[in-house]
């Protein structure tokens, strides 16, 4: 009976929502996953940074509730004081991506796409109260 039970508990939190459940499928956790997935990827490696910069975007954008902007930094993690001891990778992210995305001047490809990894990974780590 008690492993049926656990059983049931583990079938129920692997296939229900995962926006409510802890340790799971938040935004910036599939934005983490896609980007670890992408250095393995056969992409060019621009492709790869800005498939990168556009999962982070698109986590940042789904966590705010709109689009999230450099200006709008402050407001966000006022909303969300989990991210506060991570301003400074934010602000860091925003002027990775205001480079690679605006800018003719390039670091090394692999280096950004280190870093991205690395801001992911924090941010995830963050929404999971880790």
């Amino acid at each position: 009976l008690t492993l049926l039970l656990l059983g049931l508990i583990g079938l129920i939190y692997i296939n229900a929502d995962a926006k409510w459940l802890p340790f799971i499928k938040g935004d910036f956790a599939r934005a983490h996953k896609k980007i670890k997935l992408l250095k393995k990827n056969k992409l060019t490696d621009d492709a790869k940074l800005k498939e990168a910069l556009l999962s982070l975007h698109s986590a940042f954008n789904n966590t705010y509730g709109s689009n999230l902007f450099a200006n709008d930094i402050n407001d966000f993690i006022s909303k969300n004081q989990k991210f506060k001891s991570l301003s400074l990778q934010i602000l860091e992210f925003f002027k990775i991506s205001n480079q690679i995305l605006y800018s003719n001047n390039r670091q090394d490809n692999n280096q950004l796409l280190q870093k991205l990894i690395s801001i992911s990974k924090s941010l995830r780590d963050s929404e999971r109260g880790v």
